[in-house]
């Protein structure tokens, strides 16, 4: 498994010139088939902001960089429907009874499926160093909040 933070900074190179293309700065997940949906990749050029890269157009994703066969057709950024990770991490969890669980920190996933396991979190620097960090399966959440990600009564308290 894959966590997004893994992701994010690594350069997006194009196989055919050894070019690259831009630097992956966002993940947009697709909630509703529990997949990474595509990259958002930033050119670095003037006055360009984020193209979205599906990850079908994607060939390879190692440590050290994300290779594309030769230079996609950009999607722009239509991400409608689409969960972006960044904006996600640090939100505080709380269930249903008012209970906080802890902060989201990060997305994990299989890389070469773009199947989403679940969120990573963490219920305080102390726990994570004794414990380390806990795990939330995607489906438990059942509402991304502007300011808090909700969770069914009871459910973290495992």
């Amino acid at each position: 498994m894959t966590l997004g933070r893994e992701l994010i900074g690594l350069p997006v190179v194009e196989m055919r010139s050894g070019r690259q293309l831009g630097v992956i700065e966002d993940l947009l997940l697709d909630l509703e088939h529990s997949r990474l949906s595509s990259l958002q990749v930033r050119s670095g050029r003037w006055l360009e902001g984020c193209r979205e890269l599906e990850l079908s157009r994607v060939s390879q994703i190692g440590p050290d960089g994300v290779i594309v066969e030769d230079e996609p057709a950009w999607s722009g950024t239509a991400t409608e429907g689409l969960l972006n990770v960044k904006p996600q991490q640090g939100k505080r969890i709380i269930d249903t009874a008012g209970v906080e669980m802890g902060t989201l920190e990060d997305i994990e996933f299989d890389a070469e499926t773009g199947e989403l396991a679940g969120w990573e979190y963490s219920d305080g620097i102390i726990q994570d160093l004794i414990k380390g960090r806990r795990y939330l399966p995607l489906g438990l959440v059942s509402t991304y909040g502007e300011d808090r990600v909700i969770i069914g009564e009871g459910v973290g308290t495992a």
